[in-house]
């Protein structure tokens, strides 16, 4: 079976993963004064950067936050996050605390920025806040159904949201497709403001707008092939945003998966890894056979009433060893990479994660 399962697995393209530093521990902690030199990857139940990370910053878990600094970019797939750095992020709730000199790019279910970003903000969501002591240093890029704007953005703000409310101040331009936009008695903006919506800008008593103000209306073109082609294409762009931001998803999952299993199976795993190198024609054969006949045993005990239970049983299982079938493959190209490198006794997830680099390269190949 460890020969099946782990062969199973080089039909099958595996997600690259940063390399890490250190992971394994189910809570971190970089004290304030302490500087780490590297990379640093972690999964677990929370980490608390006070200190340095001179690299990049991998997180899985439930919360991170980090009061320090993180040169490098900070990916993170969790509930809670407040961070200062470059940021990559991917999470359902995100909360940003602190200084970060970098960009922050985000997707989830809401953002909000209690602290200052240097550079530019991107997220796509359901809601973005800017709280009243946020500051964005460049452009503010939005991609929401809910948005509100109360502390300062530094240059322009683009994009769409189905409800957008600003009640801070904007330091250059606004440009936003909306369904409905409000300027509260505290919003002042220092630019031009055109907003494309079918509906008139609510604007409070002492609302600001020094650069001017235009509505315009959503075109209604007609369906041509051209017009068509031009949608298609934006479509495709947009499908392309979304895979990106699903594949960091998938990402931060297979890593959470890959890991959890190394942890609770070592032994299994370096078993499988041993079978690759001693049989490793007889490996491949059984994998590939198991691979091919597998579906057809299953649509036989589907086609039958008595064999429907054991069809679906026989089915799930399957796909749950397609899922799992990388690990133990990652996990024994690593291994021999890094000893090939004269890295003595590798740690198990440091082999995984090079494996899985090193495989995913391999699928790009034309």
């Amino acid at each position: 079976m460890a020969t099946a399962f782990s062969l199973l697995g080089l039909t099958l393209p595996v997600t690259s993963v940063p390399l890490a530093a250190e992971s394994g521990e189910t809570a971190l902690t970089i004290a304030e004064g302490e500087t780490l030199n590297n990379d640093l990857f972690f999964a677990g139940e929370s980490a608390n950067v006070k200190g340095q990370v001179r690299g990049d910053l991998f997180s899985i878990g439930k919360s991170v936050r980090v009061d320090g600094a993180v040169s490098g970019d900070l990916v993170a797939g969790l509930q809670d996050l407040m961070l200062s750095g470059d940021i990559w992020a991917a999470g359902q709730y995100l909360r940003l605390a602190g200084h970060t000199r970098g960009d922050l790019r985000s997707a989830g279910q809401r953002l909000e920025i209690q602290g200052e970003v240097d550079g530019n903000t991107l997220f796509f969501g359901q809601e973005f806040h800017l709280a009243g002591d946020g500051m964005i240093g460049k452009n503010l890029r939005l991609g929401v159904q809910e948005g509100l704007l109360s502390g300062q953005v530094g240059v322009n703000v683009l994009g769409a949201a189905d409800d957008l409310v600003i009640s801070g101040e904007v330091h250059d331009n606004i440009d936003v497709t909306v369904l409905k936009i409000t300027l509260e008695e505290t919003a002042m903006i220092r630019g031009f403001l055109h907003y494309e919506s079918d509906e008139f800008a609510v604007l409070a008593p002492g609302t600001r707008v020094e650069g001017g103000m235009e509505r315009t209306e959503p075109e209604q073109e007609d369906l041509t092939p051209k017009v068509a082609a031009e949608r298609w294409e934006e479509a495709k762009e947009g499908l392309l945003s979304f895979g990106r931001v699903v594949s960091w998803l998938l990402l931060l999952d297979f890593l959470g998966v890959g890991i959890l299993w190394l942890v609770i199976f070592p032994q299994q795993s370096t078993e499988a890894a041993d079978t690759l190198v001693a049989q490793p024609l007889a490996s491949l054969g059984l994998g590939f056979a198991l691979l091919v006949a597998t579906p057809v045993a299953v649509l036989l005990l589907l086609l039958t009433l008595i064999g429907l239970p054991a069809g679906s049983v026989l089915l799930g299982c399957y796909l749950i060893l397609l899922y799992l079938s990388p690990i133990p493959v990652a996990f024994w190209l690593g291994r021999k990479v890094l000893r090939l490198l004269r890295v003595s006794a590798p740690h198990l997830v440091l082999a995984f994660m090079v494996g899985a680099i090193l495989l995913r390269l391999l699928f790009l190949l034309p």
